[in-house]
């Protein structure tokens, strides 16, 4: 590996957004490790990267087990240093407070918060010693305002939001950017059966060009949050 190899870590990247922000950094000249929670669609996005050759390294992590979280941390480790952090690993279960199930919320909760604890300690020597690293938390606009049934996950986004101006704060004077990332209703997987036309939704490559280009500025300056929604409006 030469000095001027960037090293990026996208959780949840072998699907939908996450995998978009894969393809982008890989066209950047990035090597690109990512994550997803079965061999299939590891393989499957592996199959998807194969112009990108070993820049593109795909491993199955769930982000609550804590043995798998340490192996993809010693993966990133051998790399020697890490530029870009993205947690977007996470999960959606529709659900209202009144009806609902407190097994729901512990488990996004674990996916979503706690998942996103553990891979970005389990990291953060490797941030601390590469010069402009930075940390992106796909938080969702519904870690800023809640909306019908997704109580939830509106809960465990709105956590991950603290949890990410926690990370901010504490970094900032240790040369670590924090962004929290807020998209709206973005057309992937989870939305092809909808009735919506696909003009209504965002596309994944938005949010991860909007992502490069906040990791792309001055190193003194930081992207704090980035709030992309579809032109109409959230859905």
């Amino acid at each position: 590996m030469t000095q001027e190899e960037n090293i990026a870590l996208v959780t949840g990247g072998s699907r939908g957004i996450g995998k978009a922000i894969v393809h982008t950094f890989l066209m950047e000249g990035f090597t690109v490790i990512f994550t997803g929670t079965s061999k299939e669609t590891v393989e499957a996005a592996m199959h998807d990267f194969a112009e990108y050759k070993e820049k593109a390294i795909g491993q199955v992590c769930d982000v609550t087990e804590t043995a798998q979280v340490n192996a993809l941390a010693k993966e990133v480790k051998a790399h020697g240093r890490l530029n870009v952090l993205v947690n977007n690993a996470g999960v959606f279960v529709p659900d209202t407070f009144a009806e609902g199930d407190a097994f729901v919320l512990r488990k996004l909760m674990e996916i979503n918060v706690f998942g996103t604890y553990a891979v970005s300690q389990a990291v953060l020597t490797l941030l601390l010693k590469t010069k402009q690293s930075h940390i992106f938390n796909t938080c969702s606009i519904a870690g800023q305002k809640a909306y019908p049934n997704g109580c939830s996950y509106s809960v465990s986004k709105f956590a991950m939001d603290g949890l990410g101006k926690s990370m901010r704060l504490e970094l900032m004077d240790k040369g670590v950017r924090v962004t929290n990332v807020y998209p709206g209703a973005t057309y992937t997987d989870s939305w092809a059966s909808s009735d919506l036309p696909k003009s209504r939704f965002m596309q994944a490559d938005d949010v991860a060009k909007s992502i490069l280009n906040a990791y792309s500025i001055n190193e003194f300056s930081d992207v704090e949050e980035i709030v992309i929604r579809p032109i109409l409006g959230d859905i």
